[in-house]
């Protein structure tokens, strides 16, 4: 369970990444504020392991990328982790490509994300991402 502290951390991250313009300065803002506000031990230790095909996908699109690699790489097989909030859910996690380690982020309500990949010395490439709504024959959203 996490505490309110968490919980505000989270909104806070939140929007962030809603409202950051797709630039290298303001992603890496959202990224140093999750290393450094949110993903402490005791936060990572309220998440569950979670795997998902849709994040696989995304990791799989990032790194095909011409300025990532160019082609698709999977990543090392490491569960991402899920916790549950307010009325939502944060998907977050470490990976690696190629000897690269890469950090992704995922807000489930607003179905945004963030990936990025540490390359030689400091250079981190990173992208948003967003994951459609799935919808039913009737028109409403599923899950």
């Amino acid at each position: 369970m996490l505490t309110a502290q968490q919980i505000s951390r989270l909104n806070k991250l939140k929007k962030m990444l809603l409202n950051a313009p797709d630039t290298g300065a303001a992603l890496s803002a959202v990224l140093s504020f999750f290393l450094d506000q949110v993903a402490t031990s005791e936060f990572i230790a309220a998440s569950e392991d979670f795997t998902s095909p849709d994040m696989d996908k995304v990791l799989r699109d990032f790194s095909a990328l011409p300025e990532i690699f160019g082609e698709t790489v999977r990543k090392r097989n490491t569960p991402l982790k899920r916790v549950e909030f307010e009325e939502s859910a944060f998907v977050h996690g470490d990976f690696t490509m190629r000897q690269h380690l890469g950090v992704m982020i995922y807000f489930e309500e607003v179905r945004k994300g963030l990936v990025s990949l540490r390359f030689e010395g400091d250079e981190i490439r990173m992208r948003t991402f967003t994951q459609p709504a799935v919808v039913s024959i009737d028109g409403s959203e599923i899950g």
